[in-house]
């Protein structure tokens, strides 16, 4: 499941925030044509000529339809709200030294967390014989396993900038 999100989660990710974009275009688009709508029934109002009352029966109908796309926009928009909280926000990485025999700061921790809180906590250790790699889950900001320094640090770090 991790593979699976460090593989696809920024294109999910990316894909929801062009999808928000889109939506906010369209939006702003058809807010546009609301007003223009709004702008020609006013000068239907004003005016006495015949066949008034049918275009005017026409643009209410387009307002109509207007309304309706605007109203599943808004919620296609919420929608998508709700998706982008639960896409990485917060990534952060620390790289130290794990032994005092070994140099060049090849550790590391990274934490990888949602809008809620949750993801997980990626911890490579570095020795000259061997190397290990932990990963530990985060929910609601709170480790569910006991945390090195440098984890507590990276994920104090994260959840600040989640704020």
């Amino acid at each position: 499941m991790v593979e699976l999100w460090l593989a696809y989660g920024p294109y999910l990710c990316g894909a929801l925030a062009l999808m928000v974009v889109w939506s906010l275009f369209f939006s702003w688009r058809c807010s546009r044509r609301l007003q223009l709508l709004l702008r020609l029934q006013q000068q239907l109002d004003q005016t006495d000529e015949p066949g008034a009352a049918a275009r005017f029966a026409a643009v209410n109908r387009e307002l109509q339809s207007i309304r309706k796309f605007l109203e599943e926009l808004a919620q296609r928009q919420e929608e998508t709200a709700r998706e982008l909280r639960r896409c990485v926000r917060t990534p952060v990485l620390k790289r130290y030294n794990a032994f005092p025999d070994v140099g060049g700061e090849l550790s590391f921790s990274a934490t990888l967390l949602d809008g809620e809180g949750s993801g997980f906590i990626l911890t490579g250790l570095y020795g000259r014989r061997e190397t290990r790699v932990y990963a530990k889950e985060i929910k609601g900001g709170a480790a569910r396993a006991r945390l090195a320094q440098e984890e507590e640090e990276v994920l104090a770090s994260s959840s600040q900038r989640g704020d």
